[in-house]
């Protein structure tokens, strides 16, 4: 009778960020020249992995300001090679920047009509209405299709 062997497992491999670093180099810069090489129909694709590539950034961002690293602005400003406010204002929660669009708040109690209709052009959620608004960004919490923004100018056109 022949003893039946358990496979062995793997060692995990651990990559150094460089070492990753270098590889998505290489892979974008494959992706690239395939594009220039004639893939007109890839091009569309990498704009939206660009788009992807940002939204990751804000992620990594997000994930070292949080506990239990919670860098500062200052730190991860330094890391990027520019000011603790461009780096806010890049890679911040943008829902939480300027709750009511700036035009209202410049404005005030002087807005005019015109002002308010193209706040709420700008704020308007579509339709289908979209996940953020298209003029803050604001993420629309479940059933609510208003921004601050637009919830404080509806009323106001009504």
């Amino acid at each position: 009778m022949t003893a039946v062997r358990k496979p062995r497992k793997r060692a995990k491999r651990h990559v150094e960020t460089n070492q990753f670093d270098a590889f998505v180099r290489r892979i974008l810069k494959a992706y690239a020249r395939r594009v220039a090489a004639g893939d007109v129909e890839a091009l569309a694709a990498m704009v939206t992995l660009s788009a992807e590539v940002d939204a990751m950034l804000r992620l990594a961002v997000a994930g070292l300001r949080a506990a239990p690293y919670s860098y500062s602005w200052d730190e991860i400003a330094r890391r990027l090679g520019t000011t603790k406010q461009a780096a806010q204002q890049r890679y911040g929660d943008k829902s939480s920047r300027h709750a009511l669009d700036s035009r209202l708040l410049e404005a005030g109690l002087g807005v005019t009509v015109a002002t308010l209709v193209q706040v709420f052009a700008d704020h308007y959620p579509g339709s289908p209405a979209a996940s953020r608004c298209p003029g803050c960004g604001f993420r629309y919490p479940d059933n609510t299709s208003d921004c601050p923004t637009n919830a404080t100018v509806r009323p106001l056109l009504k």
